[in-house]
């Protein structure tokens, strides 16, 4: 997978100056950060003027940033176009800003997204906490608060693999955590009860409420994808 980090904004700070410094910075802790917690091969990430600027090369992913949500409370997402064999992420400037956030803030959500669109690209793979619990391998949502800095610029703290499994750490790149399957206090989850067939969403003790309903809308979109892999399973 290639991601090609485009600006559909018509904000004056994201300038293609902005994109390529966030594209630079994100392919480092993509290579440096996330490919040898993980133990997977790096990413790269380039800054294109467009769409129609990206290879028709399998793997090549568009990360596009937009100023207005297509879907209203929306921060930024992954999906898998299977029509098309494309991973796709969005991120939204409009949102991001509203909840008090600043321009050196979007950066974080765009490393979000691109972590989260490398470590589960198909948005399909989850995991059993115990053998009742089942929780989607959400690369930043348990820790989303939590932020460094990469060259000046801004990203996301992201778990590691052994978040996902009993056993030692350390389980999130800035070792915030003190166990497995915890969570920070900005962050969230959700997890799915198979004995009850029903999906719970945790959230972090200090996540402000602007930000949990902006995270809802989000789940609510994540969660009619994967109650489907769920039922098929069953």
């Amino acid at each position: 997978m290639d991601l090609y980090l485009i600006s559909a904004s018509k904000h004056p700070d994201i300038t293609k100056p902005w994109l390529d410094r966030v594209a630079e910075a994100i392919e480092f802790q993509l290579y440096q950060h996330v490919a040898p917690f993980w133990q997977i091969s790096g990413v790269r990430v380039f800054a294109v003027e467009s769409m129609d600027s990206m290879p028709t090369t399998s793997g090549a992913s568009p990360l596009v940033i937009y100023d207005t949500p297509d879907q209203a409370g929306f921060l930024g997402w992954h999906t898998y176009n299977a029509h098309e064999g494309v991973v796709h992420g969005t991120v939204y400037v409009d949102p991001i800003l509203a909840g008090g956030n600043k321009i050196e803030d979007i950066p974080v959500t765009i490393s979000h997204e691109a972590i989260e669109a490398v470590l589960d690209p198909y948005v399909n793979n989850m995991v059993f906490k115990d053998d009742s619990t089942l929780e989607p391998v959400e690369g930043c949502d348990r820790v989303q608060g939590d932020t460094y800095d990469v060259g000046g610029t801004l990203v996301s703290n992201f778990l590691g693999p052994r978040a996902f499994r009993d056993g030692p750490g350390p389980y999130d790149w800035l070792r915030k955590l003190s166990g497995p399957w915890d969570m920070t206090p900005g962050g969230y989850c959700m997890r799915f009860d198979v004995r009850q067939r029903k999906w719970n969403t945790l959230w972090g003790a200090t996540i402000p409420q602007w930000r949990k309903d902006l995270v809802q809308a989000k789940l609510d979109a994540k969660l009619s994808r994967l109650a489907r892999h769920v039922q098929r399973a069953g």
